[in-house]
C-alpha cells in the first residue's frame, strides 16, 4: 500500500502542488477581505477544490495498475492505498469549504457549523458512492454528475438546515455512519471491479509473452 501511496505522489504532486498553493493564495486574499463581498472568492475556491478532486480522484484510470501486478502488492492493498489517497485529497481540500457560508447573511453560527458537517458528510458519501462507479466504468462524466450531485444535495441542504436541528442527534449519528459505511462500500466493490480487471490483463499479458 505504501508503494501504491508513493507512485501517486509522483503521478499527482504537481497538479496537487499547483492546487495547494492556490487554495493557499485565495484564502489569504479571503482573510483579508473578511469585510467585503467574497463570493467570487468562494466560487474560486470551489472551483480549484474539485477540480483538483476532479484531476486525481476521478482522474486515474488505473493505467499504473500492471506495474503493481508484477511485483509483491495484492490487489485490496492498490484499491486501499487508491482510497486512502481519495480522503486526503478530500480532507485538505474541504478544509476550503468553512470559508463558504461563515460570512452567509441571517444565518446563526449553530446553522452554519450544522450545515458543515452534514454537508461534508453527505459530500465524502457521494464521492466515495461515484468513485465505484468510476472503478467500474473509467468515465470522466462520473465527476461531472458526482459534481451535479452536490450541487444539488447541498445547496436545498444549506436552506433547509435550521429545521433540521430538532433532529441533530439522528443526523450526527447519519453524518458519521454514512461516510465509514460508504468507505467501506467503496474499498469492497472497488476491490472487485479491479481484480475483474486484473485477471484481464494478466490474460493480455500471457499473450503478449506468447507472441
Amino acid at each position: 500500500m505504501k508503494a501504491v501511496l508513493i507512485n501517486e505522489w509522483k503521478i499527482f504532486k504537481y497538479y496537487f502542488l499547483a492546487s495547494v498553493v492556490g487554495l493557499a493564495l485565495i484564502l489569504l486574499i479571503f482573510i483579508n477581505n473578511r469585510g467585503g463581498d467574497n463570493r467570487l472568492l468562494n466560487y474560486c475556491i470551489a472551483i480549484v477544490s474539485y477540480t483538483l478532486r476532479g484531476q486525481i480522484v476521478f482522474g486515474d484510470k488505473y493505467s499504473d495498475m500492471g506495474n503493481f501486478l508484477t511485483i509483491p502488492v495484492s490487489i485490496n492493498d492498490y484499491a486501499l492505498g487508491k482510497i486512502i489517497r481519495n480522503i486526503i485529497v478530500y480532507v485538505i481540500t474541504s478544509t476550503a469549504f468553512f470559508s463558504l457560508v461563515i460570512f452567509k447573511e441571517n444565518i446563526t453560527m449553530e446553522i452554519i457549523k450544522r450545515f458543515i458537517f452534514y454537508f461534508l458528510a453527505i459530500d465524502f458519501s457521494l464521492m466515495s458512492i461515484f468513485h465505484i462507479f468510476f472503478s467500474k466504468y473509467k468515465k470522466s462524466y462520473i465527476f461531472i454528475i458526482y459534481t451535479l450531485s452536490v450541487l444539488l444535495v447541498g445547496m436545498p441542504l444549506l436552506k433547509y438546515t435550521k429545521y433540521l436541528l430538532n433532529y441533530k442527534i439522528i443526523f450526527i449519528i447519519l453524518s458519521i455512519a454514512l461516510p465509514v459505511i460508504s468507505v467501506f462500500v467503496d474499498y469492497k466493490f472497488s476491490s472487485k471491479l479491479l481484480k475483474e480487471d486484473e485477471i484481464v490483463w494478466k490474460q493480455f499479458y500471457i499473450m503478449t509473452l506468447n507472441l
